[in-house]
């Protein structure tokens, strides 16, 4: 993903960015959409171009207490595109069980044969 102001993310078109529209997948990121800068002179970039890439790239979806949000590089993102409720209750019930709980061990082991 990049804006017309020139800031660039490499994302999957699964991530979710927030744009005016609110947070929206990648793949259904418009030229004529404008994503939210954190830092940035203006707050909401127009976007240039989303493009598939013929490389890989290591990406990340970080998961974070509360709403799930965070900003990746300035670009403000949203942790979950999946089952957004289940998966709250999911970190929930780890937190619940305790970081270190066996059973919370083995959940979050589990996290991608579920979620992803």
């Amino acid at each position: 993903v990049r804006t017309k102001e020139g800031k660039s993310l490499f994302v999957t078109e699964s991530h979710r960015l927030l744009t005016k529209r609110g947070y929206v997948s990648v793949s259904k990121i418009e030229s004529v959409d404008c994503l939210f800068i954190h830092g940035s002179s203006l707050p909401y970039n127009t976007v240039d171009q989303v493009a598939k890439i013929d490389r890989v790239e290591i990406v990340y979806n970080l998961v974070v207490a509360d709403n799930f949000s965070f900003i990746a590089d300035g670009f403000a993102a949203h942790s979950f595109t999946k089952f957004p409720k289940l998966q709250a209750c999911f970190w929930t019930m780890c937190d619940w069980l305790g970081e270190n709980s066996k059973a919370s061990l083995w959940l979050t082991a589990k996290y991608d044969e579920l979620f992803v």
